[in-house]
């Protein structure tokens, strides 16, 4: 069991507004800090760590003295892989003289005027201290700012923008006649940009673009209103695509004590579901999902496959069809190994496979969002002590492109209660909105 990222430090997530968008375009600004926040609320479950939201970087610093890292983030900066953490862990330990990870100056004219420190920093918070640095106050730069030329973790060249320290920038202030947008320094503190495997785990919609039209963007879910590209990819992520996970992402045993329980709910995916077959071998089974083409995929295989071979299954299944499959990791030998693995070995497997095939099944399209579907889902089932399995469904990047951060809570909420009031010994287990599994 490899440690998790960042272990033994005490990190901050800090949320700051330096385009003040929370004055210039209210709505938006509601609609993106929900989407910067919780994204990194699902982060910070790796770590732990306290996220906080500062209305200054000045003030985020001031705070984080008493942390390790600080990992800073202006509203509209998503981080969109978990990979992210270990990429950054990666790149502090191998570079531990380091003070701050941050961008490069945007090429693009209309973010010429904001301070590049502003969509994302790290912070070596020990090394900060050491420097003697007791706040920050960034300065405007342009795309022409002198760069200096590093070598990345990954072996690429890695932009090193030149960034004064906090005597240095008031200084630079007071000269008659300096370029607010240069600012050149004997003595610059060692920020670096950061590294090709971090970016590629993060995206920042620009909000200060086109605020307006990224606003009805945002809440039409439509890519189209937009130009910018970043926006539009956003948006494209966040819509729902037709997927049939075939291997669960999570790991294939629930580690509960499901003995007592009678029938399995769950979303038609994968083949965790088996797990409850270890515990109570007649176990009955309704599978739901907001997709049919999963529902029929499961009661597909559950119908047609023996157990043996799964990946030649697979392999035989239409073009079409295998253009919908998901899984855990992009190699499928991989993921075939990781299932028999946590199932005990292949031998065991298709043993619990053999009972699936035995067992009741039932199939329910439904919502879990939605009031109505989940009432007429639990009122079919006579099941005394169900366990309820709901996965990481409520903390989906769909699910805040569809509502607030209040509203998603509140349908959490409510379907719990909707649960546990038809099933009062329920087993329910899955994430919240902000990625905490319960």
């Amino acid at each position: 069991m490899h440690p998790p990222p960042l272990a033994g430090k005490k990190v901050l997530y800090a949320i700051t507004d330096p385009a003040v968008i929370r004055i210039r375009l209210p709505p938006l600004f509601k609609k993106i800090f929900d989407l910067t926040f919780v994204l990194t609320e699902r982060i910070s479950t790796l770590t732990g760590g306290e996220v906080r939201y500062f209305d200054t970087i000045e003030d985020a610093l001031a705070y984080g003295r008493t942390f390790d890292v600080l990992i800073l983030q202006a509203v509209g900066n998503f981080v969109v892989e978990y990979r992210f953490l270990q990429d950054l862990d990666a790149f502090l330990s191998s570079h531990p003289d380091v003070v701050m990870l941050t961008f490069p100056p945007a090429a693009s004219t209309d973010a010429a005027a904001i301070p590049f420190e502003c969509r994302m920093l790290a912070v070596n918070m020990e090394a900060w201290k050491c420097l003697g640095h007791s706040g920050y106050h960034p300065t405007p730069v342009s795309s022409e700012r002198r760069t200096d030329s590093i070598a990345a973790d990954d072996g690429q060249s890695s932009l090193a923008p030149t960034v004064p320290k906090h005597s240095d920038i008031s200084t630079l202030a007071e000269q008659p006649g300096a370029d607010p947008n240069i600012a050149t320094i004997a003595d610059p503190a060692p920020v670096v940009a950061f590294p090709h495997s971090v970016l590629r785990s993060t995206v920042y919609i620009w909000p200060e673009i086109d605020s307006e039209r990224l606003h009805r963007a945002l809440t039409h879910r439509d890519p189209s209103l937009v130009d910018q590209p970043e926006q539009r990819r956003w948006i494209l992520m966040s819509l729902p695509q037709p997927a049939i996970w075939i291997y669960n992402s999570e790991p294939y045993r629930f580690r509960l004590p499901l003995g007592g329980c009678d029938v399995y709910f769950g979303p038609a995916a994968g083949f965790k579901y088996l797990d409850i077959l270890t515990h109570n071998p007649s176990a009955e089974f309704v599978f739901y999902d907001l997709n049919p083409a999963s529902l029929q995929w499961i009661e597909a295989l559950k119908r047609d496959w023996d157990g043996h071979d799964f990946p030649s299954y697979i392999e035989r299944q239409p073009e079409a069809l295998q253009r919908m499959f998901k899984s855990a990791s992009a190699s499928i030998v991989e993921d075939q190994q990781r299932l028999l693995r946590e199932f005990g070995g292949e031998d065991r497997f298709k043993q619990l496979w053999r009972r699936f095939r035995s067992a009741s099944v039932r199939f329910a399209a439904c919502d879990l969002f939605d009031s109505d579907d989940v009432e007429a889902l639990i009122l079919a089932s006579r099941a005394s002590a169900p366990f309820f399995y709901y996965s990481n469904i409520f903390s989906t990047n769909f699910t805040l492109a569809r509502f607030s951060r209040e509203q998603a809570d509140e349908n959490y909420r409510c379907f719990k209660e909707a649960v546990t009031r038809r099933f009062p010994k329920v087993i329910l287990h899955g994430a919240d909105v902000a990625g905490r599994w319960h």
